[in-house]
């Protein structure tokens, strides 16, 4: 018998140490792969966890009815086959059918268990561990049978404190949906805002009132000169030494937005073992320069990141990717934007070549037309823009530290 570190002062009884078996019945979805149709019950796997009912693929009723075990109200889905993390849960909050496959398991309550309790339960530090130690590393993707989820131990209290534990972690849950849906509001704004600005439906006006001169536009050549990059892989990257900071496709398309102040922010670097003078100086990025990822496994493919802020190190655009030196003078942070505008990416898809993998070459990237107005405007684009995401990234601090506080609170409650 065992007591949480943090609990509501009115509960002092010690908790019930089992396994989950005996609190709730557990199932799996088809092991068949199913005949989709175009319009009929939804269906779903491990990547709809986070949102199941957003799903684009369909079965049939009659291939639903023959489910043995149906989801119902207040039913839990978990993943338990997936490259991702095994263990992620989703509620069943709808009467309407919904079929699921194999990689997720279905938890259904025994008793008066509160379905929201053994949720949170589920998510805890001390559950993961369980499933942890159960999970079979070395398929690909990882699993956990169906039988060793049941042998998880898991520590309930009684009705009233689950119950009282389960609508204080949902206030949380409420904050964090809260913070989240501010977020999506905010980055839609700036895209239609974005979109706006560089269609030129909406102009900035000079301070005195005036109309600014009509755009100007040139082609990819005209605009920028290619310069070299570096082939290394991440295997040569070393975070603890070295001076030479390198910046990877997977850099410009995961952690950067359209620009990155190096002055203010960590990068990757390569091993200062490296032969480096195989490299002159030109080959090393300026404030202004932009670096466009020319490989993805989706349509990010042209994402690009613009170099800002006072170099202190010698900075090389690395594997897959293009980097590029304006011919002449922009606003800080503009062809940033405007390369990862809706407006230029319509000019690039048609461009883009590959199937599995998406790929876009110098040669062609060179067939782009790079569309930008006089200085004052196009610094006047720029403010605006960072405005936005200035207050989105406000947003996404304050989101991080309601998450971390509901993961102090997941270790801190459940036994």
């Amino acid at each position: 018998m065992a007591k949480p570190k943090l609990r509501f002062p009115e509960f002092t009884d010690e908790w019930e140490e089992t396994v989950l078996e005996k609190k709730a019945y557990i199932y799996d979805g088809t092991h068949q792969t199913p005949q989709y149709v175009s319009k009929g019950v939804k269906f779903v796997s491990v990547e709809n966890i986070h949102d199941i009912y957003n799903t684009d693929k369909f079965i049939s009723e009659e291939a639903y009815e023959r489910y043995k075990i149906k989801p119902q109200v207040d039913d839990i889905l978990m993943t338990r086959i997936t490259a991702g993390i095994i263990g992620d849960t989703a509620i069943i909050s709808k009467g309407e059918p919904l079929a699921y496959y194999v990689s997720l398991a279905l938890i259904r309550k025994r008793g008066k268990t509160n379905t929201n309790f053994l949720a949170y339960n589920i998510n805890s530090e001390r559950f993961r561990h369980e499933l942890h130690k159960r999970i079979i590393h070395v398929a690909f993707p990882k699993k956990i049978n169906l039988g060793d989820i049941g042998k998880c131990k898991i520590a309930f209290p009684k009705e009233g404190e689950q119950e009282k534990i389960a609508d204080f972690l949902s206030s949380v849950d409420n904050i964090i949906q809260v913070q989240e849906e501010e977020i999506s509001t905010l980055e839609e704004q700036e895209k239609g805002i974005m979109q706006k600005l560089f269609n030129r439906e909406v102009r900035f006006k000079a301070d005195d009132g005036s109309a600014y001169p009509e755009w100007e536009e040139k082609s990819f050549d005209e605009i920028f000169n290619i310069i070299q990059n570096n082939t290394f892989s991440r295997d040569c990257l070393n975070d603890d030494t070295g001076e030479v900071l390198n910046i990877h496709y997977g850099d410009v398309l995961i952690k950067y937005g359209a620009f990155i102040d190096v002055s203010k922010e960590e990068v990757p670097h390569i091993n200062d073992d490296i032969q480096l003078n195989k490299f002159d100086e030109k080959s090393f990025l300026r404030s202004g320069d932009i670096i466009i990822a020319d490989t993805a496994e989706d349509m990010t493919v042209g994402k690009a990141t613009e170099i800002c802020g006072a170099i202190g190190k010698k900075i090389l655009s690395g594997l897959h990717t293009i980097p590029c030196r304006p011919k002449i003078v922009f606003a800080p942070k503009y062809l940033g934007y405007y390369i990862n505008s809706e407006k230029y990416h319509n000019q690039l898809m048609p461009l883009i070549q590959g199937i599995k993998v998406s790929s876009i070459s110098k040669g062609n990237i060179s067939k782009t037309v790079i569309a930008y107005p006089c200085m004052d405007e196009q610094q006047k684009i720029a403010d605006c823009l960072s405005a936005y995401d200035e207050a989105i990234q406000i947003k996404k601090d304050k989101l991080e530290i309601w998450k971390e506080i509901k993961k102090g609170l997941l270790q801190q409650m459940f036994v």
